[in-house]
């Protein structure tokens, strides 16, 4: 579970930090958790209990409320929904690693095609 933790708050900050700063905040993480026990709250919604579709619903919706257009709208569940049947992964569990590895695949797929 600190496992997780620390994956969650490295994510989030990926917008701040540059990969050094990532890698000292998740030493300085791992080095302050090293003792401490974290348990689950059972009163809060767990996401990983939802399906991936719920969730990719639960996004959309979002999205959609954010006034993104429906063509919008429309490429963003196409594009997520290949990359899940692609990883076979609960969205929980997707990295940024994977994220990183499957839009360089579809890269390298996209060239070939070209020539």
């Amino acid at each position: 579970m600190k496992e997780q933790i620390i994956l969650n708050i490295t994510q989030e900050m990926l917008p701040y930090l540059d990969n050094a700063q990532l890698l000292q905040l998740q030493k300085v993480l791992e080095r302050n958790l090293w003792n401490v026990e974290i348990t689950q709250n059972s009163d809060k919604a767990d996401m990983s209990g939802l399906g991936n579709g719920e969730l990719l619903t639960a996004f959309i919706n979002a999205k959609r409320i954010e006034g993104c257009s429906e063509k919008t709208l429309k490429y963003y569940q196409s594009t997520i929904n290949k990359m899940l049947s692609d990883t076979e992964k609960h969205i929980t569990h997707i990295t940024t690693d994977d994220l990183r590895e499957y839009l360089a695949e579809c890269r390298t797929q996209h060239l070939n095609n070209k020539y």
